[in-house]
């Protein structure tokens, strides 16, 4: 027995699609029919979980697959970063007409935690103290454009990025 079993009878169950769009909820309902059509799918728990088991091992490999991907996908652009910075090239349009370009950008990294903490205290950021990397990056980015340091225990790197579009 769980501890929240003797809780869970009295609470409305929620529904596991809750939030998500009507296109995803209609390709559940539809894979649902499509598994419920199969010539041997048997209306029982045991027969279920078989199946559940299957799809879960299915997707632990198509996690590992993409995991390689990324790691490959990683590689090839640091490569070519690099050839693009010692070639001084922006941009390549590929034969296909999908183009390939580098954009230079700031990232920001909190360092000390608290350091900056006091900082945003002392800056009127009280109510802002939960501050998402992406708000830290923008404050930063804004700072450094006004001419302004990095706040207290925050670094700004520079950062390039690959861009793919088309093909």
């Amino acid at each position: 027995m769980g501890k929240y079993d003797e809780f869970v009878g009295t609470l409305p169950k929620e529904d596991p699609l809750e939030g998500k769009s009507p296109e995803y909820r209609e390709r559940v309902a539809a894979h649902a029919e499509l598994i419920r059509s199969a010539a041997d799918f048997k209306q029982h728990a045991s027969h279920m979980a078989r199946i559940y088991a299957e799809i879960r091992r299915e997707k632990a490999e198509v996690v590992e697959e993409l995991s390689e991907i990324d790691a490959r996908l990683a590689a090839i652009e640091a490569m070519l970063l690099e050839q693009l910075e010692v070639e001084g090239m922006q941009r390549l349009a590929l034969a296909d007409g999908a183009t390939v370009s580098v954009r230079n950008d700031i990232s920001a990294k909190v360092l000390d935690k608290e350091t900056f903490r006091v900082w945003c205290v002392e800056n009127g950021l009280e109510k802002s103290l939960q501050l998402w990397p992406s708000t830290t990056t923008a404050m930063c980015k804004e700072r450094m454009q006004q001419g302004l340091p990095d706040p207290a225990g925050v670094a700004s790197h520079a950062r390039r990025k690959i861009y793919f579009t088309g093909g």
